[in-house]
């Protein structure tokens, strides 16, 4: 399990809601597309995710907004800030936790209006929370980049806050999905 703890600065940016088009999942060595460029991306929030086991969790879609053809491979780099732009400083892991999945990144190829997905989770917070996510900012990967968005900043399942017990509790520590190509694979023992 690697743990990568990414502190990243603030900007602003909007997402560009778009029809979509199929994305494709490529072996890594057939693949001649470039890599997708941040700048014809956009980051939307997708579906809030409730496992039923005390994990909270958002489904992230990534939009190529390009008019070429380009691919994607890797994890994504996240951080998450509050409303008064200060980071919250969770632990972040590369896949697993309960539903976060375990598979290897993949080529994942987008047309453009294509779209790409990732899953971010963690644990509730059972004893408190000291401080609750407005805002996160994603950097592609392979590439510094970044694209800004809105955190879920729902109370509840989809609640992306950073808990009172310190670096120790469960709850402080992120788990994230490789990008795929369909929402489902973001979180494949989930049953829905």
């Amino acid at each position: 399990m690697t743990v990568v703890l990414v502190t990243l600065t603030l900007c602003a940016c909007s997402a560009i809601a778009s029809k979509s088009q199929p994305s494709t999942i490529t072996s890594v060595t057939a693949t001649t597309q470039a890599q997708c460029r941040t700048a014809n991306l956009s980051l939307g929030l997708g579906d809030r995710i409730s496992p039923g086991t005390g994990e909270h969790g958002d489904v992230y879609i990534l939009t190529n907004h390009g008019k070429t053809v380009c691919q994607l491979r890797g994890y994504p780099g996240i951080s998450l800030y509050d409303s008064k732009h200060r980071i919250l400083p969770f632990r972040y892991v590369r896949g697993g936790g309960q539903w976060v999945t375990d598979a290897a990144p993949q080529v994942v190829v987008l047309h453009a209006g294509g779209r790409a997905y990732f899953f971010v989770a963690k644990y509730r917070c059972d004893v408190g929370i000291a401080m609750e996510a407005a805002t996160v900012q994603v950097y592609m990967p392979n590439s510094t980049g970044q694209l800004i968005g809105r955190a879920s900043g729902d109370a509840g399942v989809s609640d992306l806050a950073y808990c009172t017990g310190g670096s120790k509790d469960p709850g402080n520590l992120v788990y994230i999905s490789p990008v795929v190509a369909t929402e489902r694979a973001a979180y494949p023992a989930m049953v829905r």
